[in-house]
C-alpha cells in the first residue's frame, strides 16, 4: 500500500510542470555547491 503510493507519487513527480522541475534543479545545484564547499575541508 505504502510503496504503491510512493510509486504514484514518483509518477506524479515525473509529470510535474516545468516550474517545479526548475525548482528541483536549483535545489540539486545548491546541494552540489554545498558538497563542493565541504569537499576541500574533508580532503585537506
Amino acid at each position: 500500500m505504502h510503496s504503491r503510493f510512493e510509486k504514484l507519487h514518483f509518477i506524479n513527480y515525473l509529470m510535474k510542470p516545468i516550474p517545479c522541475k526548475s525548482m528541483h534543479v536549483s535545489y540539486s545545484a545548491s546541494v552540489i555547491a554545498l558538497s563542493w564547499s565541504i569537499y576541500p575541508v574533508m580532503f585537506s
